[in-house]
């Protein structure tokens, strides 16, 4: 007996369904029909690395060591900034490849998000998302990469966006790049399935994620171009199928889920309406709106890319000091500020010592709600399952300016 495990990026029932039903996808139908389906929950944080990583070790991110795309180091001074590094590896735990590995199982695995560098397995392993790049060796064993590319010569690990972005037609480019990248990765998968001997197959696509983000209302509206790649994705669905027997195992999982969302939770703007922030001194918002204005200028350009890789590698020469300052501040006295990755971004929490022990209580109470507020925002948007009547309760009852709008989540 066989497994295959089919992985898919932000693969969602609301897309999955209507395109079944209208004909589109006859494989997914079959699989439907003849198997069984089910919503699950993704892990918390429900991002990409740790709930891939969450998927492949059984473990919670606490055991895996994996939160976010970047890893910090550790911070020396209060106030210090912390250098972010990519997250490409989890941190501990054994992977089920692991597993079977020294169960003797031959294992195939596929473009797996967090696998770089690639892991001494029984097989062949080939590095996924959040590889750094293409010119390192990502494949195991080593040797393979030479083979990967007679067989598949343009084979992508993942999109560069940049080279197509802020362009005129950077959605219909958008598309055609997802499509090429996946034909390649399903020609490569065959190659495996077909020629390599194997126990157990883990591939995953990443295409959804990439094309929902930026094409979600054209999407969900069922536009055919929209929609192609997951035409192309069930076309690789029946040719995995091809290659099971009777007694093989097909599961098809995703990381998360996916849906639109309209409104956005400032934090500074929350604690500003609460007389928890004031605007700095004019130089620094002069120097902050300067700022902006250059960024736009470059993005305009389409010398933005550019201009932060030649600032990080300044920085990192150490070259370019560039100072930490806000044109926002506490009304209140601090004492310090750390800052702390909370669900994709780095917000600067403050603490305070100075302040009478009343002021003090009350900063740290809004500076709760302000942060369970944005859980909660991050959570709707990114985790369907979590009823909208929960976070409109806990909304209203911590911030009844900030409710939510149920006609406004989609």
């Amino acid at each position: 007996m066989r497994t295959v495990i089919l992985g898919v990026d932000g693969l969602t029932f609301r897309i999955l369904h209507p395109l079944i039903e209208r004909g589109d996808l006859p494989n997914f139908k079959k699989v439907s029909q003849e198997g069984c389906e089910a919503i699950l929950e993704s892990k918390y944080p429900p991002l990409t690395p740790p709930a891939w990583v969450s998927l492949s070790t059984g473990l919670k991110p606490a055991r895996h060591g994996v939160y976010d795309f970047w890893t910090y180091e550790e911070q020396g001074l209060p106030g210090a900034e912390r250098i972010p590094r990519a997250q490409t590896k989890r941190k501990g735990g054994k992977a089920i490849w692991n597993i079977l590995s020294e169960y003797g199982k031959q294992v195939l695995v596929i473009n797996v998000p967090v696998t770089y560098p690639p892991e001494p397995v029984n097989g062949i392993m080939v590095s996924g998302y959040m590889t750094p790049s293409s010119n390192l060796d990502f494949t195991y064993p080593a040797r393979f990469k030479e083979e990967l590319y007679r067989v598949v010569p343009d084979y992508e690990i993942d999109l560069d966006l940049h080279s197509f972005w802020r362009k005129a037609d950077a959605m219909q480019l958008l598309i055609d790049a997802t499509l090429r990248m996946t034909e390649r990765r399903i020609k490569l998968t065959m190659h495996l399935l077909k020629e390599k001997p194997w126990d157990f197959c883990y591939v995953a696509f990443v295409g959804p994620d990439r094309l929902q983000h930026s094409l979600w209302e054209e999407i969900r509206s069922l536009d055919t171009r929209a929609t192609e790649y997951f035409r192309l994705l069930d076309q690789g669905l029946g040719l995995i199928l091809e290659q099971l027997g009777p007694d093989d195992t097909l599961f098809i999982v995703s990381d998360h889920g996916f849906q639109g969302v309209t409104h956005v939770f400032n934090i500074n703007e929350y604690l500003y309406s609460q007389g928890l922030l004031t605007p700095s001194s004019p130089e620094h918002i002069g120097r902050a709106h300067r700022a902006a204005d250059v960024k736009q200028v470059v993005r305009k350009l389409g010398l933005l890319p550019m201009a932060r890789k030649l600032k990080r590698s300044l920085k990192h020469k150490g070259a370019l000091k560039v100072p930490s300052r806000s044109a926002w501040t506490l009304a209140a006295r601090y004492s310090g500020m750390r800052q702390v990755k909370y669900v994709g971004h780095t917000i600067k929490m403050v603490y305070s010592t100075h302040t009478e022990g009343e002021s003090n209580a009350a900063l740290r109470l809004h500076m709760q709600k302000s942060m369970i507020l944005y859980q909660l925002f991050c959570t709707v948007w990114a985790c369907p399952r979590l009823t909208l009547s929960m976070a409109d309760y806990w909304m209203r009852s911590l911030c009844p300016a900030a409710s939510l709008d149920r006609q406004q989540v989609k």
